[in-house]
């Protein structure tokens, strides 16, 4: 990019510079709507660990 002339940045830019006020990571904030609303069981019975994880989940490791 930089031999094409073109702008770019490197890490993170401030908030004033795209003018963002939500930008970066928010830890604790859930207002943008992207977690889960209630809590997920993810267990193929519901509370029953015995029946194994939903497909596509795994286990602490």
């Amino acid at each position: 990019m930089a031999s094409a002339g073109v702008k770019y940045t490197i890490g993170r830019e401030a908030s004033d510079t795209y003018n963002e006020h939500w930008n970066g990571g928010q830890k604790g904030v859930s207002h943008h709507g992207h977690y889960f609303k209630d809590k997920v069981d993810p267990y193929k019975i519901p509370g029953d660990s015995s029946s194994g994880l939903l497909p596509h989940i795994t286990g602490k490791g």
